[in-house]
């Protein structure tokens, strides 16, 4: 079994543990499922077991069903337009990285300043 498939179930295993002692000490059932995927997520981002993205899509699909909060108020976090306007600025630096352009501007600002 490779590394990563094997932090995938120790995370796993360690979130339904989480989830198995809150819910036996009589935390409420949102309360447990929360902080359980919470745990799992963070594990899965901090260890890159899985790519990045999708472990950061993760809990727009996992909370709504696991009954923590309506799909609509998972997906109204996209909808930020911080998280737009970021999103855009990455885009568009990885295309000007991309096409070679970063390069022309850092040269034209040295010929530009000395």
């Amino acid at each position: 079994m490779k590394v990563k498939n094997k932090v995938i179930v120790f995370s796993a295993v360690v979130s339904a543990l989480l989830w198995g002692v809150l819910a036996a000490n009589g935390f409420e059932q949102a309360l447990s499922l929360t902080a359980a995927l919470t745990l799992l997520i963070a594990i899965l981002w901090v260890t890159e077991a899985l790519p990045i993205p999708v472990t950061s899509l993760i809990p727009f699909v996992a909370f709504p069903m696991a009954g923590v909060i309506d799909y609509k108020e998972a997906a109204s976090a996209l909808g930020s337009h911080v998280i737009l306007l970021l999103m855009g600025a990455f885009m568009l630096s990885k295309a000007l990285e991309k096409s070679g352009v970063h390069r022309r501007i850092a040269v034209y600002m040295l010929r530009l300043c000395g």
